[in-house]
């Protein structure tokens, strides 16, 4: 009985913090839009519904200079937070004279699986940055889970 208690008390604290989590994506999603929108360097933007990050930024002409990649690609996809960082894994030109960069993000040098940055730029410009995101900024920095808590869990 006592273990059966402990299993529940732990469903419905990890039941919580991910209603928790929805309720902030909600929110922070909104704020993203709002933010894009009133962006006069943007033309057109577009985001991921699952994930609620940005997929698709397309640019005005000579808005972004191709040396600002990395400050922009941190600018509007909030990469602020300490042990954030891009790696740049290729730069392909193209005979049409369009260069593409792709970076991926890495956390605490991990790299952050399937995230990608393709960055499409063109006399020195970007033009359009295509992204799989991911908001890191809800990422536990402590266990969630008490000690006696992840005991119950694996014994079931």
């Amino acid at each position: 009985m006592r273990q059966h208690l402990r299993f529940c008390t732990a469903f419905v604290v990890l039941f919580s913090f991910c209603s928790l989590l929805k309720l902030n994506a909600q929110e922070s999603r909104q704020k993203t839009i709002e933010r894009l929108q009133s962006d006069e360097k943007l033309k057109t933007f577009s985001l991921n519904e699952t994930l609620g990050t940005i997929s698709f930024l397309s640019f005005k002409d000579q808005a972004v200079s191709k040396e600002s990649i990395p400050q922009t690609l941190k600018n509007y996809f909030n990469l602020s937070q300490a042990g954030e960082q891009l790696q740049l894994l290729r730069t392909a030109q193209l005979q049409s004279g369009i260069v593409v960069d792709r970076y991926r993000l890495s956390y605490n040098n991990i790299p952050v699986e399937h995230s990608a940055y393709v960055v499409i730029s063109r006399q020195g410009y970007v033009h359009s940055i295509f992204a799989e995101s991911y908001d890191l900024s809800n990422l536990p920095q402590q266990p969630v889970l008490a000690t006696d808590a992840k005991i119950c869990l694996a014994k079931y």
